[in-house]
């Protein structure tokens, strides 16, 4: 495309790498404020200019006149400092909110046009971009958040998706794809990035070879979800880790050939193998492989520091031993993980909604700094990790949390539940999904069974599933219904979802609709009945198979089927007017 203006991998063997990077930050800048000028003056048609915002990660919202700004936390690491960054951008320009999305990345909301650019600047100055958060590119590179720290993990695994993230910046393959394309990197067989919903899937494998360990990667490709999931097939059982970016340059390159580039509903990877078959992808892959030939490994530390946050720490985190208050043991039991560096953890912090004000980002920050060292991860299930926090400071941790309303247990338990913003700012958005988020938190916090805290719950506002909600153990999505003329939100739900790693991720089986109102009393039905009926040990999809569809259709029959409509039916959560469905054209979706 004629606006690209500098490539990761080109970058990467300038003799300054992290210099050259700034450099291109600020010719995008001006190449953005430049389009924007032309736009507000009459230069470029409105289809050019949505796509070249889209390009970098600048949404049209269904207010209008703002936008959604995505930013990219490139294998969702930043520094205590961007942090700080993003706070102020929050409270200056996104009426002090940033929403936590599950590709590890930020975004801030309702931002009119004219203060895009300065929001901009502040993120180039802080070595942060948008560009290729949107349009059909290759988007953020997820990661387990635990890399690099995680008792478990074959190897670290952080870097290899850092890397993929900068060889693919800005290249022109890789931004002008049929359809948007996403990679996941995980770093042991519990496949925390969820490889197995993603265009291409990276698992660590360690192989004997000659007596001696070698590291690689199996490779999984054509997952996704929306409206139609698809489990991702295998594409390879071993790449050596020195050629995965190859691997990875080839899938891309076979997916830029193949794709379909007239059709967007069927533009995606997944819909080359249904045609074609994983066997002539691999093929294809191999035969690419050979075309690119042997190339030069790229190295890690060619990427600069600032791209992933991974700057040199600020010091060694002060240690203050504080008491414990009387929550800290059901904190500590979910939110803290030990690290495989003696004497640290990992505190993952839960996020409501995925929300944060400027004061709690700022907060975040300073705990990095004060507390750990120096950086922040966030997760594709909207919690925010601090890392290598010594054992010492975890109380005074906890109470810092709690003072900012960060502090509650049950992080990556049934209460933190994962939301898109749905109609709150979408386009696509048919329900507001964060705000039956938040009363179905209250519904669940009651909950003090173990088989229960364990589950998961995904809500999304529409049936693309930006929030995962085939996945999830409880999954929910928004649509709407007539009742007596007037139209109703109403949920999906489906039961029985799970991410489980490559090789068994488990779509959730859809076995009910409900209006949006009665959704936490059908919820509450459906856990009262596990609690009250599982077998001894029984899992929750086993619970959901033995049961069937019939049984929890039957179970929310009343709430389905109700034939009169109520002003609190007809409304939707946090709404005080009259549910109508306001769609606009697709941008995020």
């Amino acid at each position: 495309m004629g606006n690209m203006v500098y490539n990761g991998s080109t970058i990467m063997h300038q003799s300054d790498p992290e210099l050259a990077y700034r450099a291109a930050l600020g010719r995008d800048l001006e190449l953005i404020r430049a389009k924007i000028a032309l736009w507000q003056a009459g230069g470029i048609s409105e289809a050019d200019f949505r796509a070249f915002r889209l390009l970098h990660g600048i949404y049209g919202q269904r207010q209008p006149g703002l936008h959604m700004i995505r930013v990219r936390i490139p294998a969702g690491m930043l520094s205590a400092a961007q942090m700080r960054v993003l706070a102020r951008i929050a409270e200056r320009f996104a009426g002090s909110r940033a929403h936590l999305s599950t590709r590890q990345d930020v975004q801030f909301h309702l931002v009119p046009l004219d203060q895009v650019v300065p929001v901009l600047e502040l993120l180039v100055g802080a070595g942060l971009t948008t560009r290729e958060t949107g349009s059909n590119t290759v988007r953020n590179v997820t990661v387990c958040p635990l890399a690099g720290i995680c008792g478990e993990e074959l190897f670290d695994v952080a870097g290899h998706a850092r890397t993929l993230a900068w060889a693919f910046l800005g290249s022109p393959v890789a931004s002008g794809l049929p359809r948007k394309f996403k990679i996941a990197v995980s770093g042991c067989q519990r496949d925390c990035a969820v490889s197995g919903i993603h265009d291409l899937g990276l698992t660590a494998v360690v192989r004997a070879e000659n007596g001696a360990p070698r590291h690689g990667f199996r490779a999984v490709a054509g997952g996704g979800l929306g409206p139609f999931p698809v489990r991702a097939e295998l594409l390879e059982e071993f790449v050596p880790e020195d050629r995965v970016l190859t691997l990875c340059r080839a899938v891309v390159r076979v997916f830029a050939r193949h794709g379909n580039r007239t059709n967007r509903h069927k533009a995606r990877l997944k819909f080359v193998l249904r045609e074609r078959g994983i066997g002539w992808l691999r093929s294809a892959v191999r035969a690419e492989i050979a075309e690119i030939g042997e190339e030069t490994p790229e190295p890690l530390a060619a990427v600069p520091g600032i791209f992933g946050g991974c700057l040199p720490p600020a010091g060694a985190a002060r240690r203050k031993r504080e008491a414990p208050d009387a929550d800290y043991d059901a904190w500590a039991r979910a939110n803290v993980v030990p690290q495989r560096q003696a004497g640290r953890a990992a505190v993952f912090v839960n996020v409501p909604e995925g929300n944060l004000t400027g004061d709690q980002m700022r907060l975040l920050a300073d705990l990095a700094e004060q507390a750990g060292d120096g950086h922040l991860r966030t997760t594709a299930t909207q919690d925010i990790v601090l890392t290598s926090v010594p054992q010492v400071n975890l109380p005074r941790v906890h109470r810092l949390l709690k003072s900012a309303a960060l502090g509650a247990p049950g992080a990556r338990e049934v209460a933190d539940i994962t939301a898109c913003p749905g109609s709150y700012c979408c386009n696509r958005g048919i329900t507001k999904s964060m705000n039956l988020a938040a009363a179905l938190r209250e519904v669940v916090a009651s909950y003090a069974e173990r088989a229960v805290r364990q589950l998961s719950i995904k809500v999304s506002g529409c049936p693309n599933s930006c929030a995962h909600h085939w996945i999830a153990d409880l999954g929910l999505f928004g649509n709407a219904r007539r009742i007596d003329g007037q139209e109703v939100p109403y949920y999906r739900i489906l039961l029985g979802g799970s991410p489980g790693g490559d090789r068994d991720v488990q779509f959730g089986v859809a076995v009910a609709s409900v209006p949006a109102r009665l959704v936490p009393r059908a919820v509450a039905r459906i856990l009262d009945d596990y609690v009250a009926s599982r077998l001894p040990d029984e899992a929750f999809r086993d619970y959901v198979l033995r049961r069937g569809p019939a049984f929890f259709e039957a179970m929310a029959g009343d709430l389905s089927r109700r034939l009169s409509l109520t002003d609190e039916m007809g409304r939707d959560w946090g709404d005080e007017v009259a549910f109508s469905v306001k769609l606009g054209r697709a941008e995020c979706a």
